[in-house]
């Protein structure tokens, strides 16, 4: 037993310093707009993959948008995704204005998919709400995320 006490103690050591350097110096924030940009990027290929549960990632539990909260849109959204072939997704570079904890980003989406034939969807001008939320990595590690809101300008009968 004497033999393994020092490692024993330098394993301990080092489970303290790693939690001194993760806890306390937590890794620098994203740039909100950079990291709005990167969660547009994300989404279409989490869309385009079919991954509802990589999409519901980035909306938030009080979602709100023409009546869809988030329950709702993941089941519209995991039955669309089982109907269709191929889907795609285009958009222009969102404009993104940042005000504190709360960014707007406003672009032009059209959805594309297959079912019996080409389908497509066009929307005019989209505004996505996001809100930065805080939380804890296994109830230990901080971070920040930002999760979508609210939609406006969409019209859902495309999903239905």
């Amino acid at each position: 037993m004497r033999a393994k006490l020092p490692w024993i103690i330098a394993g301990v050591l080092l489970v303290l310093i790693g939690l001194r350097f993760t806890l306390f110096n937590p890794p620098p924030t994203q740039n909100p707009r950079e990291r709005i940009l990167e969660i547009f990027r994300e989404g279409k290929r989490a869309y385009e993959a079919k991954d509802v549960d990589a999409l519901m990632r980035f909306v938030a539990d009080d979602f709100q948008a023409d009546g869809f909260d988030k329950q709702r849109l993941k089941y519209q959204l995991a039955s669309f995704f089982k109907n269709i072939s191929n889907p795609r997704v285009e958009y222009k570079e969102p404009q993104v204005e940042v005000f504190g904890a709360r960014a707007i980003a406003r672009t032009e989406v059209t959805v594309h998919w297959h079912d019996d034939g080409p389908n497509s969807q066009q929307f005019g001008s989209l505004e996505f709400e996001f809100r930065k939320e805080q939380g804890r990595q296994w109830g230990i590690f901080p971070y920040e995320e930002w999760k979508l809101v609210r939609i406006v300008g969409v019209e859902w009968n495309w999903l239905q």
